[in-house]
């Protein structure tokens, strides 16, 4: 193990600290036919509405009182072996999409730190603290979570990060029927399993002791999404007049001790979810519904339609979102939308090309997109201005159904890396310019799908996840 001094921005006590989640999302990185990160063997038509790569773009809240004990015991003994290389970068992980792998890159070094091995093809995801990886394996209905081998001690003025040996964290995974949506938010990892229709919370982050599982059941098998925000569990509500009807209709709001405190049933076909400081917006086959913490522990929900003018078959499928603003991002056909919950409003962002994933930027105020055509493009959310755009890799034909690995980007305070699985290679490009960095990341052999940004130092500024 070692240790080097790593000076960044301590954040102020009671607010978050800036990781970059991939994702938002969604990132949150998910199956592009999928915005709750699924397998791409997932049997559900539909492909063309949630044609996205966002789940490791969920908003991951910090804002819970964490308290790192190893913190205080932390002492500088002179005689420690510490490494003083300068580690500053995280982890990224690369999942292969045809086999039992997962491989850490070591972004200070530029090379592999380890290829570990998992049960199944997975997606990986980032942990509600950012410090550590989930590896969704689908097809083996289990949820691996890994230790990246680099942590942070905090010191006050700076941090210490902790080098260690990546490993797959056996004591720590969850097992149940066909886990497709992880998400991570308010310090819990939220499993939502298709194939019963359960959700399932841990405790995620880095310094969990151990797996204290607690588990809700929707009502029914159903391609659902559950989380915790605002202190309450939040969970899709499957269709009970249709058995057959595979997306949810709705959330229902309930207590810790499962008690509900509050239903929405106004969201049919939902699919994908964001979440602010203030709100938790789903996408549904009309509009976004989107609900936040009333008076008296209730919830309010409030239903923003699809605008008078859009395009026939269009809605969102896919969103992303920021702690450092209201605004949210989701897909719109060949186009983004901006989501405005605050004035229940959906503006359009023209893109003009099929997108393959996109991800926050900077705060939030801009967001990145790939797309089939090879393009990674970048647009100002507010004004919806195009900034920057370069070719990035060949053309990608999307093939009908599912079953098809894809490429995958995630998104870090200085870069962007893109995976593509006809090359074993991660492509780092400098987030402003989008242009690429004089190294390519080298991966092993294998069909790389999926990818997400880990060990970001705390106070280092991404896209506010």
């Amino acid at each position: 193990m070692g240790a080097c001094d790593v000076w960044v921005h301590v954040p102020d006590p009671g607010h978050d600290d800036d990781h970059d989640h991939s994702e938002d999302d969604d990132d949150h990185d998910h199956d592009e036919d999928d915005d709750h990160g699924h397998d791409e063997d997932d049997d559900h038509d539909e492909d063309d509405d949630h044609d996205h790569d966002e789940d490791d773009d969920h908003d991951h809240d910090e804002d819970d009182d964490h308290d790192h004990d190893e913190d205080d015991d932390h002492d500088h003994d002179e005689d420690d072996d510490h490494d003083h290389d300068h580690a500053a970068q995280g982890r990224l992980l690369v999942s292969d999409g045809v086999i039992g792998q997962v491989v850490v890159v070591d972004l200070d070094a530029g090379e592999t730190a380890a290829t570990l091995g998992v049960t199944g093809p997975a997606r990986v995801y980032p942990s509600s603290d950012g410090m550590r990886g989930i590896a969704v394996q689908t097809s083996e209905n289990v949820v691996s979570s890994i230790d990246p081998g680099l942590t942070y001690v905090d010191h006050g003025d700076h941090y210490d990060a902790i080098t260690s040996t990546p490993e797959v964290l056996s004591d720590i995974s969850v097992s149940c029927s066909r886990p497709i949506h992880f998400v991570g938010h308010n310090y819990q990892g939220a499993v939502f399993c298709d194939g019963d229709g359960m959700l399932h919370l841990f405790d995620d982050r880095a310094n969990a002791p151990s797996l204290d599982l607690k588990s809700y059941d929707s009502g029914r098998p159903h391609h659902g999404v559950g989380l915790v925000a605002f202190n309450r569990v939040l969970i899709s509500t499957p269709n009970s007049e249709d058995e057959t009807d595979a997306l949810p209709i709705g959330v229902r709001v309930l207590g810790v001790d499962g008690t509900e405190v509050n239903s929405f049933d106004t969201c049919t076909k939902l699919h994908g979810e964001a979440t602010s400081e203030t709100h938790a917006c789903f996408g549904c086959g009309d509009g976004v519904l989107c609900v936040e913490p009333g008076e008296s522990g209730g919830f309010v929900g409030t239903k923003i339609d699809n605008p008078d003018d859009a395009p026939e078959g269009t809605r969102v499928g896919s969103l992303v979102a920021s702690k450092h603003s209201e605004i949210m991002v989701g897909n719109w056909g060949e186009d983004l939308v901006r989501v405005d919950p605050v004035n229940g409003s959906l503006t359009p962002i023209p893109v003009g090309k099929r997108i393959l994933g996109f991800k926050l930027a900077d705060d939030g105020t801009n967001t990145v997109v790939l797309a089939t055509d090879g393009t990674l493009s970048k647009f100002d959310v507010a004004t919806g201005s195009l900034l920057a755009v370069e070719i990035v890799m060949p053309e990608f034909v999307v093939e009908p159904g599912h079953g098809q690995l894809r490429p995958s980007l995630a998104v870090g305070p200085e870069h962007v890396y893109v995976t593509d699985p006809r090359h074993t290679e991660a492509l780092e490009l400098d987030v402003e310019t989008l242009e690429l960095t004089d190294r390519t990341l080298e991966l092993p052999e294998g069909h790389y799908h999926s990818v997400a940004l880990v060990s970001v130092p705390p106070g280092v500024v991404g896209d506010g996840h």
